[in-house]
């Protein structure tokens, strides 16, 4: 097994959840490159939260 981490969309994560050759690590979705470089903004987990409260998009908030 492959094991890869995933900054993309939704479609790209689908490619590889199709195919057994692979595990997904870490998956970022609406990852922008000038966030990825630029300084953390410290907030507290748990004051993260999607419009309808769904832990992924949570998680993706908080990584992103």
């Amino acid at each position: 097994m492959i094991n890869i981490d995933i900054i993309g969309s939704c479609f790209t994560r689908e490619l590889f959840n199709t195919n057994n050759k692979y595990k997904v690590n870490v998956y970022l979705m609406l990852q922008s490159i000038y966030t990825m470089f630029s300084e953390p903004l410290k907030v507290n987990r748990r004051d993260i939260r999607s419009h309808d409260d769904y832990s992924f998009k949570n998680r993706m908030l908080y990584n992103g």
